[in-house]
């Protein structure tokens, strides 16, 4: 998809019910996994143990997300709760009838590795 090395390669298919088992999902955010998003595959992890570069200070490494939609829009709050309990750096790329979409957000520390400020 992205012609990252093989070795940075994860590709696990994450299912819904280990985000509402993990993350804060309100009944809203529940509806919007179940509306608009079709799967969420884990594709990429970009870090030092599987590249040949150094972890940063800030960002150590980043993970690159597949969210493949029912249409073409999605819930922006669904990002924001994503990068926000997760604690890594996040590349989402939204894909929609074979169309991409990359999505981004900045995201530092607030508190330790927990939590982030999106």
């Amino acid at each position: 998809m992205l012609g990252l090395p093989k070795t940075t390669e994860f590709n696990k298919r994450i299912p819904k019910q280990k985000f509402y088992d993990n993350l804060a999902v309100t009944p809203a955010l529940k509806k919007v996994f179940t509306d608009q998003i079709k799967t969420i595959c884990w594709r990429n992890k970009i870090a030092d143990s599987t590249t040949n570069l150094a972890s940063g200070t800030a960002v150590t490494e980043l993970e690159v997300f597949e969210v493949k939609l029912n249409s073409q829009t999605l819930d922006d709050s669904f990002l924001r709760q994503m990068d926000k309990e997760i604690p890594y750096h996040i590349l989402f790329m939204l894909e929609y009838e074979g169309k991409y979409k990359a999505v981004i957000g900045y995201k530092e520390e607030s508190g330790g590795n927990t939590a982030f400020k999106v």
